[in-house]
């Protein structure tokens, strides 16, 4: 069966995401978008996914746990993860892996945990879009302990890409799809996404998986099988 995806998308968590970004204004709109699976894919967290899932469940949207590691090297790499738990696990293992730097919210925004009801139920306290100590040598391999798929981000931009910051891109490191929004000469599949800081901007139902069944399991047995080319 065909999903309509979009698994980019940052939430009021993310330093740079808009305060309305919050679990039921993310899962109405991708609804009104006409998408059938997203994540919330938060920098360095993923302290909004469970309560979107547990939105996602209640409004008929598939949503997958995720988020967006920055590598040591500073280098985007989107994480997505068969459960909460598992997400939760990584997240876990990454708390002595990041640096403690208090946020600025005037600097850089606040940093919103909300439950299912778009309530805020905390603030995270250290600035999130700091490199963690994970090197992009090891990241498809870990992620892949905690059954999830690790996928280069926005691999053209000239900042924060593996491309951008290592300058070509490396296939030994073990990545199975990458994500950009422009074709890109690269011997991987590649997978289409908005990378939203706003409701706004999460994708249109245009950009399409196909999977045994509609569950996160086999979105992300679908990711981690997707033919060369079979974007679209």
């Amino acid at each position: 069966m065909k999903l309509f995806y979009d698994f980019h998308i940052h939430s009021a968590l993310s330093p740079c995401g808009d305060n309305e970004s919050t679990p039921n204004n993310i899962v109405n709109m991708s609804l009104l978008k006409g998408l059938n699976a997203i994540a919330v894919s938060d920098h360095n967290t993923g302290k909004n996914s469970r309560a979107t899932v547990k939105v996602g469940q209640e409004n008929g949207l598939l949503v997958v746990p995720a988020m967006e590691l920055t590598t040591a090297e500073e280098i985007h790499i989107l994480c997505l993860f068969e459960t909460s738990d598992d997400l939760d696990a990584f997240e876990d293992f990454l708390d002595g892996k990041r640096m403690k730097i208090k946020n600025n919210e005037e600097s850089f925004g606040q940093q919103l945990i909300l439950d299912e009801n778009d309530e805020i139920i905390d603030k995270y306290p250290y600035l999130l879009i700091t490199a963690t100590d994970v090197s992009v040598d090891d990241v498809a391999t870990v992620v892949e302990e905690y059954n999830g798929i690790a996928i280069p981000a926005h691999v053209n931009k000239p900042y924060n890409s593996i491309i951008g910051v290592l300058g070509e891109f490396n296939y030994n490191l073990g990545f199975k799809v990458f994500e950009c929004k422009h074709d890109v000469d690269l011997a991987l599949p590649r997978i289409v996404n908005s990378d939203a800081h706003n409701i706004v901007d999460i994708s249109e139902a245009e950009y399409s998986i196909e999977v045994e069944e509609c569950s996160v399991k086999a979105v992300i047995k679908a990711l981690k099988n997707m033919r060369f080319n079979q974007v679209k």
